[in-house]
């Protein structure tokens, strides 16, 4: 859902729960190819 909407608020609550390691692997695995971009741009800011 937060990949989806992609507001800046959202990016930040996907900073979080990643840092608190709660997108897995396996979640990450079945994201598809625009979400996990998405993804990668969270982290990487």
């Amino acid at each position: 859902m937060k990949l989806t909407s992609f507001r800046a608020k959202d990016e930040t609550h996907i900073k979080d729960l990643d840092e608190a390691g709660l997108i897995t692997p396996e979640i990450e695995a079945s994201l598809p190819p625009e979400l996990k971009e998405r993804l990668s741009r969270a982290r990487e800011r």
